[in-house]
């Protein structure tokens, strides 16, 4: 399992980087970012922004993968905030996603009992 957990982070971080777009050739993860915060104990919610790739013509793809790119953005913020005990793809859903003319955000869920205990640092502005 542990295993599985760690290759679906590493092809998270993978196609993360490989879709971001920008002159320098990649946009700053904190940028992928666009909030966090616990709705109660149990439930995590995150909006983060994805671009599409670079060099497609075609829209459609070009959304569709700025729209995988703010899902695999907001499932690595959760990754990185919770200990090892929750798997963020598992516990996690996509609430909704926004498509703009160059990026998409996704409002993706994250609930699991005591979720706010297993963080994996103190959240600044969140948990304080």
């Amino acid at each position: 399992m542990k295993k599985i957990i760690m290759l679906v982070t590493v092809l998270a971080v993978a196609a993360a980087l490989a879709s971001c777009g920008g002159g320098s050739g990649m946009k700053e993860r904190g940028s992928a970012l666009v909030k966090k915060y616990f709705k109660d104990d149990d439930t995590f919610i995150i909006v983060a922004k994805g671009f599409p790739r670079e060099n497609i013509d075609n829209q459609v793809q070009a959304l569709e993968t700025a729209k995988e790119a703010a899902l695999l953005n907001a499932q690595i913020i959760a990754k990185e905030a919770f200990d090892d005990s929750v798997d963020v793809v598992k516990k996690g859903s996509v609430d909704s996603y926004e498509v703009f003319d160059d990026y998409a955000t996704v409002t993706y869920i994250v609930s699991m009992n005591g979720l706010n205990k297993r963080q994996r640092v103190i959240i600044p502005g969140v948990t304080d």
